[in-house]
């Protein structure tokens, strides 16, 4: 796992509606791409309210994100809602995943809740087609 970005942003419309939280709301936008034998299989961005994870640490999101916000934070995932569907490559997405404009490609949309219901992150990762396998079983 690489991180390419970890900054503080103000939230739009579009994430204040999928977080749950006040336009212009701080969240941490976490930019990364997952390596399998050094091939970029997935990319991703995803967002979590800053008064949830704040000074979220660029070297600890390299590994399991869902793992540091229990250990750090004390949030531990209770479930999430992902809506998977097919994807067309687009200029940003080809070059971070090293592929052609038009390849095909799955984008997942996460919603991650903790046990009181609350949005503690909302993501899009858009996988290689080529690469990509799927068999999803969730335990939390």
């Amino acid at each position: 796992m690489k991180v390419l970005q970890l900054e503080v942003i103000p939230a739009d419309e579009y994430l204040s509606e999928q977080l749950k939280i006040a336009e212009g709301e701080p969240v941490n936008m976490l930019e990364r791409v997952r390596f399998v034998d050094e091939e970029p299989l997935q990319y991703e961005i995803a967002y979590l309210p800053w008064y949830k994870t704040p000074a979220l640490n660029r070297e600890a999101c390299e590994k399991s994100l869902y793992n540091l916000l229990d250990t750090q934070y004390g949030l531990k995932i209770n479930k999430t809602i992902e809506s998977l569907e097919l994807f067309i490559a687009d200029e940003d997405s080809a070059e971070k995943l090293q592929i052609k404009i038009g390849n095909p490609c799955f984008a997942l949309d996460t919603l991650a809740y903790l046990s009181d219901g609350t949005i503690i992150e909302y993501s899009k990762t858009i996988y290689r087609g080529d690469l990509a396998h799927f068999v999803i079983e969730r335990n939390y």
